[in-house]
């Protein structure tokens, strides 16, 4: 069976695509080293528990039970 050929994106689409992605990788890059001075002051003070380490494990559990 052949596949269906699906249309190319219009260039605006693609360039808000990339927009986006980059916005949330700068976002994410963003509150990993604004967080991190504070880790220790959270931990302190307020009695947080690791605070990078918790916020980073979805990253690590989606890729490894979300494959297609």
């Amino acid at each position: 069976m052949t596949e269906p050929v699906l249309p190319e994106p219009s260039p605006l689409y693609r360039w808000l695509v990339l927009i986006f992605v980059s916005l949330a990788m700068f976002g994410s890059y963003y509150v990993y080293d604004a967080l991190s001075p504070l880790a220790d002051v959270l931990k302190q003070q307020l009695g947080f528990t690791d605070l990078i380490s918790a916020s980073s494990r979805p990253s690590t559990a989606s890729p490894t039970f979300l494959r297609s």
